[in-house]
């Protein structure tokens, strides 16, 4: 039975990347993404879990079929809205003002990046990867760069100047050292959308179906042996380079460890098995408060108000759930979003994947028209929209807090006000909208 469903997960997966193929531009709208993403990073942890003999009996049953139910929800939401969103749809900005706006949030996630790197190594060696401490907070402001980064991209391809091609230069070259030198697959996600939707926004360009599937085949490879490429660039603080270069990289077995992760991976999935198998048994819902702790996790700062008190707050949802089964999950994995629909609402919680697909539709058909505001939350939650699967749904409701937090402040302060409606600010053709 496992196996037919895998195969069923399988044609699914195929069904969905035939769609984006079908057409240039869907290969960088979110279905076509979140299908190649699942398939090169989860299936082979599903397949891998077919080895495991001591799992509980029906549980990766019960995965298969969650996963196949999320995955059609999140097709079927954003293939069948017609409509686009109507938010922030007569806006109209200041030029200058966003330019203010990039250049302002840009330099305070500068200074915010600056202090990040400064304690890096010394979190890095006593925390690991899960750091704590003042280091959050600089690293949750540190995203401004992102935000300054997105709106001076969009201003300079809608009307080119200095300031923001140097805001972008000054950009590209910190995803440079994250992605080439730290080997952040989230900013190479992140960097790649930025570039490839704000094309198609401004100018209807997509990148060729070639190249599209040649650079998912890379970044798949790239994504499993992250591990194996961070420990050949990165000494042990996780921060200081270890003076590999391009020969060190290309020795990487790339296709080996993908190979390996049909029968050695598993870990994400494994946790999203037994929590998915934890609440089946104990039909015990969290019905969707498991947000809340995400939302307390990521904005009460535990620096201010206490640890401990920061800690009472959250409901830690999954703990009893994994003592059934005297699991732990290890330390830097996640739940999977998949696991965290059916701790919500049983089967039931895929419709959780229904609505974000919905309103990812919605935001990119505004965007297309040429909705500005459509257009930046789109660009910047789309890998928090691509993160529904791997880490949890929850990301892209974090993200949408976000640009809530940092994207509309700045948004506000660029809107012309009704005095000065009849003045519109058209670069080129089309009004900045």
């Amino acid at each position: 039975m496992t196996f037919l469903l895998l195969g069923l997960l399988v044609a699914e997966l195929a069904l969905m990347v035939a769609w984006g193929l079908w057409k240039r531009e869907r290969t960088i709208q979110f279905p076509f993404l979140t299908a190649v993403g699942f398939a090169g990073y989860l299936l082979p942890q599903l397949f891998a879990l077919t080895h495991d003999a001591s799992l509980p009996n029906g549980a990766l049953d019960k995965t298969i079929v969650m996963s196949m139910l999320c995955l059609a929800a999140a097709h079927w939401g954003y293939v069948c809205n017609r409509k686009p969103a109507q938010l922030f749809q007569h806006w109209e900005y200041h030029h200058h003002r966003l330019v203010i706006g990039s250049v302002a949030t840009s330099a305070v996630g500068a200074y915010f990046f600056y202090q990040v790197s400064q304690l890096q190594a010394e979190v890095s060696l006593e925390h690991g990867t899960q750091w704590t401490g003042i280091i959050t907070i600089y690293a949750f402001f540190a995203q401004l760069l992102t935000v300054g980064f997105i709106i001076a991209l969009t201003l300079l391809l809608k009307r080119p100047s200095w300031t923001t091609a140097l805001i972008v230069l000054f950009g590209l070259v910190l995803y440079f050292d994250r992605i080439v030198f730290h080997g952040r697959r989230g900013s190479m996600v992140e960097l790649f959308l930025a570039v490839v939707l704000s094309l198609w926004f401004q100018f209807r360009w997509a990148p060729p179906r070639w190249s599209v599937l040649a650079g998912v085949a890379g970044a798949t490879l790239m994504v499993n042996a992250i591990v194996v490429y961070r420990q050949t660039m990165l000494e042990r603080d996780h921060t200081t380079w270890t003076g590999a270069g391009l020969s060190e990289v290309l020795a990487i077995d790339y296709w080996g460890i993908f190979s390996q992760s049909f029968t050695d991976g598993g870990t994400d999935m494994r946790n999203a098995l037994y929590l998915i198998e934890g609440v089946d048994q104990s039909i015990s819902f969290d019905y969707g408060l498991w947000l809340w702790d995400a939302l307390v996790r990521r904005f009460v700062p535990g620096q201010i108000i206490g640890h401990d008190t920061k800690e009472a707050m959250q409901f830690n949802f999954t703990a009893d759930h994994f003592q059934r089964f005297a699991y732990t999950p290890r330390t830097g994995t996640t739940m999977t979003g998949i696991a965290d629909s059916f701790s919500a609402f049983w089967y039931f919680g895929a419709v959780k994947f229904l609505v974000i697909g919905f309103i990812i539709s919605r935001f990119y058909k505004a965007a297309e028209e040429g909705n500005l505001g459509a257009q930046l939350f789109v660009v910047l939650t789309g890998y928090s929209a691509m993160q529904i699967f791997t880490f949890s749904t929850h990301s892209f409701v974090l993200g949408a807090v976000d640009f809530l937090l940092f994207v509309v402040p700045v948004m506000y302060f660029a809107r012309r006000g009704r005095e000065s409606q009849s003045r519109r600010l058209r670069p080129r053709a089309s009004t900045l909208h």
